[in-house]
C-alpha cells in the first residue's frame, strides 16, 4: 500500500512589510482508490478480512501575520 501526500503553498508582503499572508493547500492520500483492502485471506486465497481505504482529504489554511 502506498499512500502520497503533497502540499503547495505561496506567501506575500502588503502595506511595505506590515503584513505576511500566506496559503497553502495540503492533500492527504492523494491518489486514495475506494476498493477495499484485504488484510487476510482464507486457505483457498479468498479474502476473509477487508478494511475501508482512507479517503482523500483537502485542507486550505490561510494565514495573516500582522
Amino acid at each position: 500500500e502506498t499512500d502520497i501526500d503533497m502540499w503547495i503553498g505561496y506567501g506575500r508582503t502588503f502595506r511595505k512589510g506590515k503584513i505576511d499572508w500566506s496559503i497553502q493547500l495540503n492533500v492527504r492520500n492523494l491518489f486514495a482508490d475506494s476498493d477495499l483492502i484485504p488484510i487476510s485471506a482464507n486457505p483457498d486465497g479468498t479474502i476473509a478480512q477487508a478494511r475501508i481505504p482512507e479517503e482523500t482529504v483537502w485542507t486550505l489554511t490561510n494565514t495573516f501575520k500582522f
